[in-house]
């Protein structure tokens, strides 16, 4: 089913947001903002106080009636209460409203608006615009009453080619990944990223180097989860903290693992700034933990978020509680990360397998795999101004560039 749609690809910018002077305004004079910037360009900022809406608005002539999905790329600061793209069709306007503004984090944020499920929870839509004549748009935010909020818009998009995405990990290197957890895979055509603390190879009850060479052969990922496993990285600093990461990663890499060693999991998906910055020296990925933010994330990465993947714990979970997390991906596109530790038996992830499966067999775009796949395909973004995407990796497997794995969250379900 992965074959059904290709990489990839944000679609067509409709506006870079680049320049204030381009467009008229409510209530707060926008300014250029060469601050916070993407794809080269500057953004155009607005501060709202007290509550009040401001909102920044340009004429236009679109045909987006081939395009069932509109996004805006926006970073934020303070509290936003409302957040509203507006179309005209002549006099008339149609707002489309994102659902659950409240989620919206400081920093980049990416949301989306699906014009062919007005019926979702994902946003509402007002009014049936002409969507083959726009001749006007707006971009509208308003914060709680009495608050203050500052928004930068960096980029108005419509018409990507998006696919959702189920990444199935498994943590410390257990038995029960090459005894229980990948017979299930093989089952049904899948892989997954496993990361494993180098030291546990061959360890008893952990899995052996024959084994991780077995797992890798066939597809899966083996990827870092620190060198021993023994303590929380962010009590680690230095070199002490570098050598807990790069350890392992040096070890994965000289066993032959270059496609997945870039990969890491944080150890108890602890992490702070430090360990983000020496994770990143090797690592293009770093996953965390925690359903709440683990619903939806959008690509590309923007602020090294692509260090900040939380997962979804399966470990004794059952698929009416994996259920809904999956599902939001499937409706809007996005990743959903899923992770689980040793296992006993089958049943319970055989369940939650079959039910991802089962969405498979609805929804034939939903892709089921292990992080360098999900990585290969997201190789097909172009991004503007960006050429290293097209070369993300040296020959000696470092990171040259920054690989757009997604991670604003997006909550609502």
């Amino acid at each position: 089913m992965s074959s059904k749609i290709g990489p990839a690809n944000l679609g067509t910018l409709l506006d870079a947001c680049d320049t204030a002077a381009s467009f008229t305004y409510a209530n707060f004079q926008p300014t250029d903002d060469p601050t916070h910037r993407f794809a080269g360009l500057n953004g155009v900022s607005q501060a709202c106080t007290g509550g009040s809406m401001g909102y920044i608005a340009k004429s236009v002539s679109w045909d987006l009636s081939s395009s069932d999905v509109i996004f805006v790329r926006f970073w934020a600061s303070g509290s936003i209460g409302t957040l509203r793209l507006l179309f005209f069709t002549g006099s008339a306007y149609y707002q489309l409203v994102p659902y659950a503004t409240a989620s919206i984090g400081a920093g980049w944020n990416v949301f989306a608006f699906h014009r062919a499920t007005t019926a979702s929870t994902w946003c509402t839509i007002s009014g049936s615009p002409n969507w083959a004549n726009i001749t006007a748009f707006r971009l509208q935010m308003q914060p709680p009453s009495g608050q203050d909020a500052t928004i930068v818009w960096g980029g108005l998009y419509a018409g990507y080619t998006a696919a959702p995405w189920v990444v199935l990990s498994f943590d410390d290197g257990n038995a029960s990944d090459y005894t229980i957890v990948h017979p299930l895979l093989q089952s049904h055509g899948w892989h997954a990223t496993y990361y494993v603390p180098a030291a546990y190879i061959d360890e008893s009850e952990r899995l052996t180097r024959a084994q991780c060479d077995a797992l890798y052969a066939a597809g899966n990922d083996i990827s870092n989860h620190s060198a021993t496993h023994s303590a929380n990285l962010t009590a680690l600093t230095g070199a002490a903290l570098n050598a807990e990461i790069d350890t392992s990663y040096d070890t994965l890499m000289s066993y032959g693992y270059e496609r997945s060693a870039k990969h890491m999991s944080y150890v108890g998906g602890a992490y702070n700034d430090e360990v983000v910055a020496a994770t990143a020296i090797h690592h293009i990925s770093g996953r965390t933990v925690g359903w709440g933010e683990s619903r939806a994330h959008w690509w590309p990465s923007l602020d090294g978020g692509n260090y900040k993947i939380r997962a979804g714990d399966i470990s004794t979970a059952s698929w009416a509680t994996v259920a809904p997390y999956v599902t939001q991906s499937v409706k809007s596109n996005t990743l959903c990360v899923l992770y689980g530790h040793v296992y006993t038996e089958s049943s319970t992830l055989a369940a939650i397998f079959d039910g991802i499966a089962a969405l498979q067999e609805t929804y034939p775009t939903l892709r089921v795999g292990c992080m360098s796949e999900y990585q290969d395909w997201l190789r097909g973004i172009p991004v503007p101004g960006n050429t290293r995407l097209a070369t993300p990796y040296g020959s000696d497997g470092e990171k040259t560039g920054t690989l757009p794995i997604g991670v604003r969250a997006i909550q609502g379900v």
